[in-house]
Order: structure tokens, then C-alpha cells, then sequence
């Protein structure tokens, strides 16, 4: 209650000698909580008795680079009050030491112990063997203050080594693959109390081992230096046979050491890659393949052994009938990783005679030194058989102009089947070798179920300028059958077309008969007079150069004609070249140029029908012949 007191009673019992401090703090519901005493004591050191033993401590001999230890026990031989020590140093810190110590920093009760731990590693001498003292000293609360011990200890020679390796040999595996590495380190330490100075490391000699670094600093110019007492830095080397079987060598390390050089020994055994593959499928079959078709097998190659699998070269045995479409394999100096694949695609093009096998080679680092693929083909007759397309050369040469359409019939045979599918005869467009260029139409059956079929179609075709009589024109007849390959035949189904200039004017034709007129005037003329005909000819080719309407004139080769060609791009006109028989006076112009696609129109200049190509079969080669209605308009 108010004005009322209580009382708290604190004890000093103190743990340590010398000035204490604490608090008291007293938490109430007063405003000045909490109540703070401060409080403050000093225990007074009562002088104790102590010993140690052993004293003098004798570590004994120990070799240069060892060390020994001891033990110091110190005893409170009082009975009454605690022991108390201060401190522990040793008065030779190089060659002795504390490493441990219960006794300082707290009370060591009457007849109680604590211990001070002591090592000896002597430092080089002058020389060896030499004997080695020192004081240990022991401050506490005893009457005179401290406790002496004496220290001694005999420096010899060292029994270590002074340069050691971390291994005297490596052995970098049994079954190393030729090519491939393997890696390995040593470490090099010095023992001894000086620096060590290394002057080189001596590469292995054969190319099979290498030094591929070391963490030394070392410098071919300065060489390096390891400190004492247990430096060390590490150098790795590299095992990469370049041969079967075991290979040897060795690494050595110069120094200023005694026992230099350090060598390392160095050993391996190489072996052969195992380079193994496959290839699926194998052999290879192409079914119902017919000739000018081709059909496809993909080959896949797989590395299944350890190695890198190197593919030099690809070989087809009959190259005519099987080919190599496209390679996804890599070839040599890349190659192929162990456990991966690549493709090689093989078409198989059977020719109208080839033949149905083959065999693709892939030369390559196995054991074998290559693989050999069985190809298998069977090839299959068109079911239309030959189909017959349009040809011969130079059939109608008249019937188109330069860049003008003219619509030509085109008829063909083709047997017929139940499995024919509906609308698939057709008139391509291919190039020389058959290749298809543009499909230019479907053909229809004359409804005779007789196998006849017939196409209008148009062509435009352009001047040629480096064919100035004309160019080739290649179609194809193309049929397919349900369930059967599609068969094409463009054999000798070429047509030579004239289609230099455009259609001629009236007045074209009138200008190139004048020149044909006054040209064999002039031929008739020179001929009368006896001259040489072929004198006659290089006369006759300057004359006409003079003639308007005239774009070039030139002698035959052999000599017995003259050649003149028009500006208006009508067909060359022609001069024989023939010495007059006696009393006669020259025959006239021997030939008169005729307009370009007179056979497709009358003499009023009208449109007939137009030209019509039918097939007609003749051994195994394709017919062109004009239709009846064009013969009769010529």
C-alpha cells in the first residue's frame, strides 16, 4: 500500500578476482518503472600454491620439417582457494608454440589441474644436430606470481623428402580410344623450409602424352618459385594415343632440390576405334516401277558403334536404272556421331531394257572399309503399252506463225481396260529427255470404245532466233490406270516446227517474187555469158544484197545453189546454179518464194480446218502424218 516499504537482500559471491558490476532491476506498475540498482563489488585474490610438471619438458630429437608435442599440467596444490592464470607464452615462438590451453581465463579449484599444450618444430640450424631451449611462463595468483618451465629440444637432420609428387606414375586406362583424351593431374610440393626453385618441366617425348597446363606460374624464361613448408601447384597432362597397344613415357620436374629432377612415370594403352554401322532396309526392293517412272526407297544409315563413323564415297553398280536422289549423310572429313542416323534417298528408274538389280557401295572407316547394299527392282510394262504421240520432223512445216495461235488435232491409240481411269489421257508438253514441261490437255475417247482418242489443242510458239528454220516441239501421250503405275512414252515424239517471222502481207509475198524474178535474171543472164557457175553464184549473192527486201544471201556449201532470205521473214527462197546448154538462153528463176502456211490455207487466203496430226503405229515408233483435209488444201 502506499508509504508502505519491503526489503531485497543481494549476495556478492564473487567468481573471478578483481572490480564487479551488475544491475538489480525491479519492474512495478509505477510510472518510473522500472527501478534500476546499480551494483558494484571487488573480490579480493587469496594467494593459492601451484606446480607444473613435467619441468623442464624435454621434446627430444625431431627431425627438420617434423614437429612433436607436449603436455604441461599445472596443479593447484592449495586447499583452500582457486588457482587463477593470467597468461602462457613461450619466449621462442619460431621453434615452439602453444597450440592448447584450459588453464587461462578461468578458476581451477583447490587440489584441481588444467593443462597447457606445447609443440616443438625446430627451423633449419647452422647445422645438425642441434639443441634447442626456450622458458615457458605461467602468470596466476600464486605468491610469486608465475610459474617457469624450462624447454629443450634436439634439431636434426630432416627424413622427408624435399620435393614430393602427389604420384611417382600415372596410368591413364587400359582401353584409351585412339583419338579420343584422357587427363590427369600431379601435384608438386616442396617439404623442405626454404623456397623451392623450379627451373623446367620436361614435356613427355612421344605425341601421345602432353602437359596441357599447370597452375604453377611457371615461365620457360624465369622458371618458378614454390614457397617453404608445404607449397604446392599442380600440372595436368593428357593421354591422346595416337596408336594401339601400350604406351610409355615420362614427366620430369628440374629443381634446385637435392633430389632432382622429380619424375613422374607416364603409361596408357591405346585401342582401335570400334566403328560399326547399319543400314535398313537391306536389301533394297522397288516394286511396279514402270520404264521412264521412277519409284523411291529411303536407306537409313546408323552409327552403332563407338567411334565416328567417316563415309568416303557412294558407288552404284548400274547407275543407268538405280540413282542417288539425295544424301542427308555427311561425308568425309565430317562425319556421322556414335548412336546417330542419317537418310539416303535411291530412286530406281528402270529403262525400256535395264535392268532389275544393283547394288549401292558406301566406302567408309568399318572394318570392312565399306557397306554393300542389294538393290532389287521389278519394273512393269505401261498397261497402254507403247502409247504413239505425235512426230515426225518437219511434218506441215508451215502450219504455225511467230506468236500466233494455231489449233492442231492431235489423235492417238490407246488400248482399252476396265481399270483406265476416266479422263486420263493426256497431251504433255515434255523437254528432250522426256522430262515433262506442262500438261497441255486431255484427250477424249471418240465414244467407238475402240481405244481411239482426240485432242484440239493450241500453240503459240515464238521465233527462235538461233533457229531460223525452225525449232523442235516434244509431246507425250500420258494414261492411268487404277491400281497401276502411270505410263507415259515420249520416245521420238519430237516435232520440228517453223515459226520464224509473222504471217507475210500481200505485199511480203509480191516483194519476195520480184527478188526471186530479177535473181534468176541475173542468174540466167551471168549462165548465158559462160561463166563459171560458181563465179556465177558469188555474183549472184552480191546482186541480191543490193535488193530492197533482201535480209542476207549466202552460197550452199556445196556450192550448187544460192540461198536468199527476206525481210518479211517468208521462207528462204533458192537458186540453182548450172552451167546452159548450148543455144539455150536460161530457164527463168529456178524456185519462187511461197508464204509461210500455204499448206494450211486455199489460194483465196481463207482459213481452212486445222492441221491435224493423227498417230499411227509403225513398229515401235511414233507417226506423224498430215490428215486428208490438209493434203487436199495444199
Amino acid at each position: 500500500a502506499s508509504t508502505q516499504t519491503c526489503t531485497i537482500t543481494v549476495v556478492f559471491t564473487p567468481q573471478n578476482p578483481g572490480a564487479q558490476n551488475a544491475t538489480l532491476t525491479i519492474s512495478d506498475n509505477a510510472d518510473t518503472s522500472p527501478q534500476i540498482v546499480n551494483l558494484t563489488g571487488t573480490a579480493a585474490v587469496q594467494n593459492t600454491n601451484a606446480s607444473a610438471s613435467p619441468n623442464p619438458v624435454n621434446f627430444g630429437s625431431v627431425p627438420i620439417g617434423s614437429s612433436a608435442q607436449a603436455a604441461v599440467t599445472l596443479n593447484n596444490t592449495g586447499f583452500t582457494y582457486s588457482l587463477y592464470v593470467t597468461g602462457a607464452t613461450q619466449n621462442d615462438a619460431a621453434d615452439f608454440g602453444i597450440v592448447a590451453n584450459t588453464c587461462t581465463g578461468g578458476a581451477t579449484t583447490a587440489q584441481s589441474q588444467c593443462v597447457v599444450e606445447l609443440n616443438f618444430a625446430p627451423q633449419q640450424p647452422q647445422s645438425v644436430p642441434t639443441t634447442v631451449s626456450g622458458t615457458l611462463t605461467i602468470t596466476d595468483n600464486t605468491t610469486g606470481g608465475s610459474q617457469t618451465v624450462g624447454l629443450t629440444g634436439t634439431a636434426t637432420a630432416s627424413t622427408a623428402i624435399p620435393v614430393s609428387m602427389s604420384a611417382t606414375s600415372l596410368n591413364f586406362g587400359s582401353s584409351v580410344m585412339e583419338g579420343s583424351t584422357v587427363t590427369q593431374t600431379v601435384t608438386v610440393t616442396n617439404n623442405q623450409n626454404v623456397p623451392l626453385d623450379i627451373f623446367s618441366f620436361d614435356p613427355p617425348i612421344t605425341s601421345s602424352f602432353a602437359i596441357v597446363s599447370n597452375n604453377c606460374g611457371y615461365d620457360p624464361d624465369d622458371g618458378v618459385t614454390l614457397a617453404a613448408n608445404g607449397g604446392t601447384c599442380t600440372v595436368t597432362l593428357s593421354f591422346t594415343p595416337q596408336s594401339a597397344g601400350q604406351l610409355a613415357d615420362a614427366l620430369a620436374v628440374e629443381d634446385d632440390a637435392d633430389s632432382s629432377p622429380q619424375v613422374v612415370n607416364l603409361s596408357g594403352t591405346g585401342t582401335v576405334p570400334v566403328t560399326t554401322d547399319t543400314i535398313t532396309p537391306s536389301p533394297a526392293g522397288f516394286s511396279g516401277t514402270a520404264a521412264g517412272y521412277s519409284s523411291q526407297q529411303i536407306l537409313t544409315v546408323k552409327n552403332t558403334g563407338t567411334s565416328p563413323l567417316f563415309i568416303s564415297g557412294m558407288t552404284l553398280s548400274d547407275p543407268s536404272d538405280f540413282g542417288i536422289a539425295s544424301n542427308g549423310c555427311p561425308m568425309a572429313p565430317n562425319s556421322l556421331a556414335a548412336n546417330s542416323s542419317c537418310a539416303i534417298a535411291v530412286n530406281y528408274a528402270p529403262q525400256p531394257s535395264g535392268g532389275t538389280s544393283g547394288t549401292l557401295t558406301i566406302a567408309n572407316n568399318t572394318a570392312s572399309g565399306a557397306d554393300t547394299v542389294n538393290l532389287n527392282g521389278t519394273a512393269v510394262a505401261c498397261p497402254i503399252g507403247q502409247p504413239w504421240g505425235p512426230t515426225p520432223p518437219r511434218a506441215n512445216p508451215d502450219d504455225f506463225f511467230s506468236n500466233e495461235d494455231t489449233v492442231v488435232t492431235v489423235k492417238t491409240s490407246v488400248p482399252p481396260a476396265a481399270n483406265l481411269i476416266p479422263g486420263s489421257v493426256t497431251l504433255l508438253r515434255v523437254d528432250s529427255s522426256g522430262n515433262q514441261i506442262a500438261v497441255l490437255g486431255t484427250m477424249q475417247d471418240d465414244g467407238k470404245l475402240n481405244g481411239q482418242y482426240t485432242g484440239q489443242f493450241t500453240f503459240n510458239e515464238p521465233a527462235v532466233p538461233d533457229e531460223p528454220h525452225g525449232h523442235k516441239i516434244y509431246l507425250a501421250i500420258q494414261a492411268r490406270y487404277q491400281g497401276s503405275p502411270t505410263c507415259r512414252q515420249s520416245a521420238n515424239n519430237e516435232r520440228e516446227i517453223d515459226s520464224v517471222g509473222s504471217r507475210p502481207t500481200a505485199e511480203d509475198i509480191q516483194t519476195s517474187e520480184t527478188i526471186m524474178e530479177e535473181g534468176g535474171a541475173f542468174v540466167n543472164h551471168e549462165l548465158a555469158q559462160g561463166k563459171d557457175p560458181a563465179q556465177v553464184g558469188q555474183d549472184l549473192v552480191q546482186y541480191l544484197l543490193t535488193l530492197p527486201g533482201v535480209s542476207g544471201a549466202s552460197v550452199d556449201p556445196g556450192g550448187g545453189s544460192v540461198w536468199v532470205s527476206f525481210s518479211s521473214g517468208l521462207a528462204d527462197g533458192g537458186f540453182g546454179l548450172y552451167p546452159l546448154a548450148p543455144g539455150e538462153e536460161g530457164s527463168g528463176p529456178p524456185k519462187k518464194a511461197k508464204p509461210k502456211g500455204r499448206a494450211a490455207r486455199s489460194k483465196s487466203g481463207k482459213a481452212e480446218a486445222p492441221a491435224e496430226w493423227r498417230a499411227i503405229p509403225s513398229d515401235n515408233n511414233s507417226k506423224l502424218v498430215p490428215s486428208a483435209a490438209t493434203e487436199e488444201s495444199k
